[in-house]
């Protein structure tokens, strides 16, 4: 494939049935930039050669049951995300990240094995590594650190921004982006497609319900675990929110009449 398409630089297969290994030859895509391998069946050993990889920025391998050490992604000096959730991934942390892969500037490694200690130093654009403080000898060893993973999915989710995105620069961060907007206008920092073609009421309502939403994402997010709600508290108050939206659209919680009418 590389071989074929010597100028291919992004290749998403994200979502399907591959299985087996990931393949050593990649590394020949030179100009290959964004690589997303997400929620398939691949499993063994990264390959060393990745880190031959001259142009790489994105890796994308989560929920796969890949396992071994972390070490030959963190010798590419272009990678600036990697996202390692759900895999069996291995071995201790390498101390190298801060000095070798100096372009990166987000890192997740949730529900794996890795040990070791969280690397010191600065990411070549000032970007500090950044964990939910408990992360520990295990990765994220208490479930306060799974409700601070999916709060930050609810913003990505709900502003169609990520961690990563090139306006965060300066100490602006997701999260102090949209703190800034709970005060004024949230509008301004939610996905202009969820407000999209609706009606005058209904939009008062999914504007309310979003805002809610955002709101239960930032305290997710909380710096401290103990003032973290509990997964249990996140659901009840996401089922609270929909039951709200309901009732103010149609005056039911019952959906069905929604999904009839095609109102959102």
């Amino acid at each position: 494939m590389c071989h074929n398409l010597p100028n291919l630089e992004s290749l998403d297969l994200s979502g399907n049935a591959l299985s087996g290994r990931i393949p050593p030859s990649l590394h020949q895509c030179k100009g290959l930039k964004y690589l997303t391998l997400t929620s398939n069946k691949l499993d063994g050993y990264l390959p060393t050669e990745f880190g031959k990889l001259p142009m790489i920025e994105e890796l994308e391998f989560s929920n796969n049951n890949l396992t071994g050490p972390l070490l030959p992604l963190f010798n590419l000096s272009t990678l600036r995300v990697a996202n390692l959730r759900y895999n069996n991934f291995d071995g201790e942390l390498p101390q190298e990240i801060c000095d070798k892969a100096h372009s990166l500037q987000h890192i997740s490694i949730l529900n794996n094995d890795v040990g070791g200690s969280i690397p010191s130093g600065e990411v070549g654009y000032g970007y500090k590594i950044r964990f939910p403080r408990e992360f520990g000898s295990k990765g994220i060893v208490s479930v306060k650190g799974d409700v601070y993973s999916y709060g930050v999915m609810l913003m990505e989710v709900f502003t169609r921004k990520k961690p990563t995105d090139e306006m965060f620069v300066e100490g602006l961060s997701l999260k102090s982006w949209i703190q800034e907007a709970m005060a004024g206008e949230i509008v301004h920092v939610l996905d202009p497609d969820l407000l999209k073609g609706s009606e005058r009421h209904v939009l008062f309502s999914k504007e309310f319900s979003l805002s809610n939403i955002v709101e239960l994402a930032l305290s997710c997010c909380a710096d401290s675990p103990e003032k973290r709600p509990t997964m249990k508290d996140v659901l009840n108050a996401l089922k609270k929110i929909r039951t709200s939206f309901l009732q103010m659209v149609v005056g039911s919680p019952d959906s069905s009449f929604i999904e009839k009418n095609n109102i959102v």
